[in-house]
């Protein structure tokens, strides 16, 4: 039986040690697509979403952790990804700390 061309395509990535999806060694793809996966990238989106003080600075750190983490002068994307994560993060909770400054204003 002949091999597909995308069976030939993968059988060639994997005996050079490539990854499979993106073709790089080290993989590039992992930290944007199994990430996305994960628990905490979901508690750092819906923290974005939902705006709650102490969510927030739990993500920004968990951000510069994964960024620290993933960093490599080679493959500046990897962490690069957790920053402009991190960036989002930082303004959802500039917004929080605005309302929350509107909110105890109001209440005075």
């Amino acid at each position: 039986m002949a091999k597909s061309p995308t069976g030939i395509r993968l059988g060639a990535r994997l005996a050079k040690g490539l990854c499979v999806g993106c073709g790089k060694s080290p993989c590039v793809c992992k930290n944007t697509q199994q990430v996305r996966k994960a628990r905490e990238l979901a508690r750092v989106e819906a923290a974005i979403l939902d705006g709650a003080k102490a969510e927030l600075e739990w993500a920004a750190e968990y951000c510069q952790r994964r960024a620290r983490a993933a960093w490599n002068p080679k493959h500046k994307e990897r962490s690069e990804y957790w920053l402009r994560l991190k960036a989002q993060v930082a303004d959802a909770l500039a917004r929080a700390m605005t309302r929350s400054d509107l909110v105890r204003n109001l209440d005075e």
